[in-house]
């Protein structure tokens, strides 16, 4: 399948739920391997690049994770010290009465865990950061 096709699988995730806007699907590539991937879901949440470029982590390859949209904490998976590898879930997060679950972006280390079980989080905020293992 290629990253088009990807694209395009995803966005088909919003099909019915977007109102009067597009299906958007993204995909986030880096040296050849997906490292990013987001689609507009429904209306009023954040849309699918700004998932797919956090979901990749910083141009240095880093970790940072993000709450996709105004929530609250359900579980923290991880803490500060643990491994993790790229796709593995980190935290749990509830938003518009569904769970969006988080992952690492990036094989490596937790070096902060930024939220706690029950917090709210506003869209955007910092839930985690992943240190990338040396290549």
């Amino acid at each position: 399948m290629s990253h088009y096709e990807r694209a395009l699988e995803l966005a088909e995730r919003g099909h019915g739920k977007t109102g009067d806007h597009p299906l958007v699907g993204a995909v986030v590539v880096r040296d050849g391997e997906v490292v990013g991937e987001g689609w507009y879901e429904y209306e009023g949440v954040r849309h699918a690049e700004a998932i797919a470029l956090d979901q990749a982590g910083d141009a240095s390859g880093g970790g940072l994770v993000r709450a996709p949209m105004h929530g609250k904490v359900l579980a923290v998976l991880v803490e500060t010290g643990a491994r993790v590898s790229r796709g593995q879930p980190v935290a749990i997060i509830e938003a518009m009465k569904m769970e969006h679950t988080l992952t690492a972006p990036v094989d490596g280390t937790v070096s902060e865990v930024a939220v706690t079980k029950d917090a709210q989080v506003a869209e955007g905020a910092k839930v985690l950061v992943v240190e990338p293992s040396a290549p």
